[in-house]
C-alpha cells in the first residue's frame, strides 16, 4: 500500500515492511510479495526482495505480471517491457494502458480504439468510444475492458468480456 510516508507490503507474517519512501502511486506486486513496481513522478521503479530498489525507466502506468517475469509500463505514448530475467527494455509499440499477463507471456494494450497484443499478430478487440482498462483472465485467454458505445457519453462506460482464444 501507500501513503505519504512511502510504500509499503504487508508480510506474510503479518508485518509490515517499508521499501521505498515519498509518495507513488499505480502500485502492483507479484503473488508472492516478492516484487513490487510503482510510478513516482514519471518515473518506473521495480524493488525486488533481496535486491532492493532500482529506477527502472522514465515512464508511467506500470504494470507487473503476477509472476513477476514482466513489467509492463507507457513512455511517451508507446509501451514497453522489461524483463526481469533478463533485464533488457523494449518498446512493444505505440499506445497506453498496458496489461501483462499472469505468466507475462502476453502483454495488452490499448492503440485508439483498438487493444492488441504481444505475439498474437492481430488486434483482439475493438471498441468506437475507445477502450480503456484492459485485464486478462489467468491464462490470457479472455479479456475484460471498459468500453463507451457510439454516441454515449464519456462516463457512460460498458463492461466487455472477450474470449480470445486457446486454454
Amino acid at each position: 500500500y501507500t501513503s505519504g510516508k512511502g510504500v509499503f507490503i504487508v508480510t506474510l507474517r503479518g508485518g509490515t515492511q517499508q521499501i521505498a519512501r515519498g509518495s507513488a502511486g499505480n502500485v502492483t506486486i507479484n503473488s508472492w510479495d516478492s516484487n513490487v513496481s510503482f510510478q513516482r513522478g514519471n518515473a518506473v521503479y521495480l524493488w525486488q526482495r533481496g535486491s532492493g530498489l532500482r529506477r527502472i525507466d522514465s515512464g508511467t502506468n506500470p504494470k507487473l505480471s503476477l509472476n513477476a517475469k514482466v513489467l509492463a509500463y507507457e513512455r511517451g505514448g508507446s509501451v514497453r517491457s522489461f524483463s526481469l530475467i533478463t533485464r533488457k527494455t523494449r518498446t512493444l509499440g505505440p499506445g497506453t494502458d498496458p496489461a501483462p499477463t499472469v505468466s507475462g507471456v502476453f502483454i495488452f494494450w490499448v492503440r485508439g480504439n483498438l487493444i492488441v497484443a504481444t505475439g498474437i499478430g492481430r488486434s483482439v478487440a475493438r471498441c468506437a468510444g475507445g477502450p480503456q482498462s484492459p485485464e486478462t483472465s489467468a491464462h490470457g485467454n479472455y479479456l475484460i475492458y471498459l468500453c463507451a458505445p457510439n454516441g454515449a457519453a464519456a462516463g457512460d462506460r460498458q463492461v466487455h468480456l472477450e474470449y480470445i482464444g486457446g486454454k
